[in-house]
């Protein structure tokens, strides 16, 4: 058996303070999450995320040294029947905890959303039914803690976009992925655990969080391993954690193409060697563009290129079942609207084999490379540059520092 037993909080950046998850009897490194200091945990939930997937990496029953929401407890082995389901590898435990009892009752209702300027968090935020009234940002999540780079391309945006929208921003910290994953790997069910971590930290103001829904080619409505059904598992009688936004992924970019906020700050792109914002070239850009287009906005969205070249549809990747997923939905969409160039171009990208796409992409676009990374190594000197100015600016090698732990926006929220 390991125990999981915290230390903190301690002072970190400035407006930070630092809480640290310790694992006993196992050897790993501690997991540390970086809060804002003016809000903290009512309970010790906030463990028990990092014991559930931490114990099941290891093989080990788990107990939590505190006090933790009997609700919570009691979802255990259901959220750990789910990741079982999703992974092969990782095997139920049994979860402890030294005392167990009921949520105590919070202030006023306070809902926060993950935020990132991606497509599924801006269709959330943008959903006035949702009563959204805060966004949470948490590095460590897509890149890893000591990822500074992509920290300063990633960040500007998501608090320009926050500013605009006006609603505060809170950050957050943890190294939790550069842990976990060498254990359970890196995907959805063993990774948004640290993000209920950081909201059970935060449990003096988050009542209820709203999760952007995700796809998930599994899904039946009936499912109960489904993404909706392992999120709210992880709430207790004081905050409540829900999935939003099920519905295809061109639906969400038809209802955020109408928010100048969203065409000027949207991010999708999955490649991070470069200071690039959107590369406009992986999977996930072309199929952006490409919904883009379907939905009447092709030249709109100011942070991809302003038109869509057949050609590039042709030789964009699709080796996987989502991504034919993807496909399949845009060729019927672009049939529908009568766009026979698009759809043809978009059958070829769905048939042809892997081998046959990256050999004439070899063949083809070996110039464009070259131009690209010329391009590339400028704008990287140039990031850098303004990475060592921002890290000036804030008097710390941390940049939370220079934006601060509660990043406030104007009183207009621009919502379809």
């Amino acid at each position: 058996m390991i125990t999981i037993r915290s230390s903190g909080p301690r002072d970190a950046a400035e407006g930070y303070v630092r809480h640290t998850a310790h694992v006993d009897e196992a050897n790993i490194d501690d997991i540390w999450f970086m809060t804002p200091g003016d809000v903290h945990p009512v309970s010790e939930d906030w463990l028990l995320p990092v014991g559930i997937v931490v114990g099941m990496a290891l093989g080990e029953d788990v107990h939590i040294e505190g006090r933790v929401s009997e609700s919570l407890l009691d979802a255990a082995d259901e959220i750990q029947r789910i990741i079982e389901h999703r992974h092969d590898t990782l095997k139920r435990v049994r979860v402890t905890a030294d005392e167990v009892g009921p949520a105590p009752e919070g202030p006023r209702p306070r809902v926060a959303s993950c935020f990132s300027c991606g497509v599924d968090s801006f269709h959330t935020v943008l959903d006035p039914e949702q009563g959204i009234d805060s966004l949470l940002y948490v590095h460590g999540l897509e890149a890893r803690v000591g990822d500074q780079r992509m920290l300063g391309l990633v960040l500007p945006r998501v608090r320009d976009a926050a500013a605009e929208l006006g609603l505060p921003l809170r950050l957050a910290e943890t190294n939790w992925r550069s842990i976990v994953e060498p254990l359970a790997g890196h995907d959805y069910f063993v990774s948004m655990p640290l993000i209920f971590s950081v909201v059970h930290l935060m449990g003096s103001e988050v009542t209820r969080l709203v999760v952007p829904g995700t796809h998930d080619p599994y899904f039946r409505e009936d499912d109960p391993t489904s993404v909706a059904s392992y999120v709210r598992l992880w709430g207790t009688a004081r905050t409540e954690t829900v999935e939003h936004g099920r519905v295809p992924r061109f639906e969400k970019i038809r209802s955020i193409v109408t928010s100048d906020v969203a065409m000027r700050h949207l991010r999708v792109c999955w490649l991070r060697r470069h200071p690039i914002y959107n590369c406009g070239r992986c999977v996930k850009c072309i199929r952006t563009r490409v919904h883009l287009r379907l939905a009447g906005a092709e030249g709109r969205c100011v942070t991809f290129p302003h038109t869509l070249d057949l050609e590039e549809v042709r030789r964009a990747p699709s080796e996987t079942a989502i991504h034919l997923n993807y496909i399949d939905e845009s060729i019927a969409e672009a049939e529908a609207q009568g766009l026979t160039d698009l759809a043809e171009a978009l059958r070829v990208q769905r048939t042809r084999p892997a081998e046959e796409r990256a050999a004439r992409h070899d063949s083809t676009g070996a110039l464009d490379r070259f131009v690209e990374g010329l391009g590339r190594s400028y704008r990287k000197r140039r990031f850098d540059a303004s990475l060592r100015r921002l890290k000036r600016r804030s008097g710390s090698e941390h940049l939370f520092s220079l934006f601060g732990p509660d990043v406030s926006g104007g009183k207009h929220v621009d919502r379809p």
